[in-house]
């Protein structure tokens, strides 16, 4: 006979109607003046058919902020420096700069040099272990052989 979903070309047969059974005669049925105690129905999105008088919150007045503090605009510029005294970024004269730099274990320091009469500017070295000075940025250092360098 084939699938009753899916007719492949053929004629659809036409469907048989069944016929519901009669209902039994059963009690006598309730009284109409007691209707079914109605459900309680609660509103989706504001959609309750307009049974309802809408409830509107009271406005509540803001409060008056003070203008924000002005922002600076975008800018490609560095930002303008600060009133602390923050010590020169360059070295002093005759000393020679190690940029890039890290403390190794043993207290020495190896980094870039440049502004060296020994060294080529660029050149990795690695310094005698610090004897002097704080090892910090924008510091001048002396290593225990007596040479002093800038860290920036």
């Amino acid at each position: 006979r084939g699938s009753p979903f899916f007719s492949f070309g053929k004629k659809a047969a036409p469907k048989e109607k069944k016929q519901a059974p009669a209902p039994a005669k059963s009690a006598p049925k309730q009284p109409a003046a007691e209707k079914p105690k109605p459900r309680s129905t609660f509103s989706l999105f504001g959609f309750d058919g307009g049974k309802t008088a809408p409830t509107k919150p009271k406005p509540t007045p803001a409060p008056k902020k003070s203008p924000p503090a002005p922002r600076p605009t975008f800018s490609f510029q560095k930002p303008a420096a600060s009133k602390q005294t923050s010590k020169p970024a360059a070295a002093p004269r005759g000393v020679p700069t190690l940029k890039r730099w890290r403390k190794n274990r043993d207290g020495s320091i190896t980094g870039l040099i440049s502004g060296s009469p020994s060294f080529d500017d660029g050149e990795r070295i690695t310094t005698s272990p610090i004897a002097k000075g704080n090892v910090a940025n924008n510091e001048v250092v002396t290593t225990g052989s007596g040479s002093r360098y800038f860290l920036g």
